[in-house]
């Protein structure tokens, strides 16, 4: 008798509880895609680069407008 309560608890659970079909419980709720590890780091990788060629960039600017405005007081 407990055997047969136990089968139907686990059936419940399982079969996704009442109202559902057991092909809908074979199905996730949420769709996710997933994808590799190595594709999220290299993601992240390639995203660190383009900061660092941004700041660099912002600093060869800053270092050509500070000579200019050198150039441009020792003439005053």
């Amino acid at each position: 008798m407990d055997e047969d309560a136990t089968n139907k608890t686990k059936s419940t659970v399982s079969g996704g509880g009442a109202g559902t079909d057991s092909d809908q419980v074979v199905r996730d709720v949420f769709m996710f895609s997933e994808r590799p590890a190595s594709t999220e780091l290299n993601e992240t990788k390639k995203a660190k680069l383009a900061v660092l060629r941004t700041i660099s960039k912002m600093l060869e600017e800053n270092q050509f407008i500070r000579r200019r405005l050198a150039a441009v007081r020792q003439t005053n």
